[in-house]
């Protein structure tokens, strides 16, 4: 990159500083300034910067401004505004210049940058989409409730999760709905039954409940009790 030349740079500033001058010489502060030529204070600085780029686009627009900011003073519009002319024309062809913006010679550190920049995104993105595809999957069971005293011979296991989950019910795998929405009934034998139901990934974690069921025997009645009881 070149170094950039110091006197071309005082000489654009000394314009801004002349300018700003008269307006110092006139005890108005840019609060002032903006209630008399109605420019915005971040254009009046851009001005007194001789940062003359930042103005509006249009030539037009930006002799305007200039003209706008000299109404308060008396002096010869046109010998400023010619100065001013002269100070954007070295300035359009000092910041046209590729060593200072051209593509090519982007600082390497801004390059570096950009890249760590970049690779932290990246690297951010896959670590939701991992902890996504890792982290247990959602399930509830609608029946049975975690206890339960029964009769019945049978009992339906219902539930829901996410539709790309695999379902198992005692370690045997059971087919749901493109909602995720299962139902599987169940043979109980006398006593206790544990119920294990469980919901798992292809590639990541399970997400397991447990339900205990007690079925109750069933009472008989023998014909000599029947009599009995006649």
């Amino acid at each position: 990159m070149k170094i950039f030349n110091k006197k071309s740079i005082q000489k654009r500033e000394r314009v801004g500083s002349k300018l700003k001058k008269l307006r110092e010489d006139a005890g108005l502060s840019i609060e002032e300034m903006e209630n008399i030529t109605k420019l915005e204070k971040d254009y009046i600085r851009a001005i007194e910067a001789s940062a003359f780029h930042t103005l509006p686009q249009g030539e037009l627009y930006k002799k305007l401004f200039v003209k706008r900011y000299l109404k308060p003073f008396e002096v010869n519009e046109e010998k400023y505004l010619q100065k001013v002319e002269e100070y954007k024309r070295k300035e359009k062809n000092w910041i046209n210049k590729p060593s200072f913006l051209s593509k090519k010679n982007i600082p390497l550190i801004a390059r570096a940058v950009s890249v760590i920049f970049l690779v932290g995104a990246l690297l951010g993105y896959i670590g939701v989409q991992v902890d996504k595809i890792l982290e247990p999957p959602p399930l509830s069971v609608e029946s049975p409730p975690k206890s339960l005293t029964t009769q019945q011979q049978t009992i339906n296991i219902k539930g829901e999760t996410n539709k790309e989950v695999i379902i198992s019910i005692n370690g045997k795998r059971v087919s749901h709905n493109k909602k995720g929405v299962f139902s599987k009934e169940l043979e109980l034998k006398e006593g206790l039954n544990t119920i294990v139901i469980k919901a798992k990934k292809e590639h990541g974690k399970a997400t397991t409940k447990v339900r205990q069921v007690v079925k109750k025997k069933n009472p008989r009645f023998s014909l000599q009790q029947k009599d009995k009881d006649i």
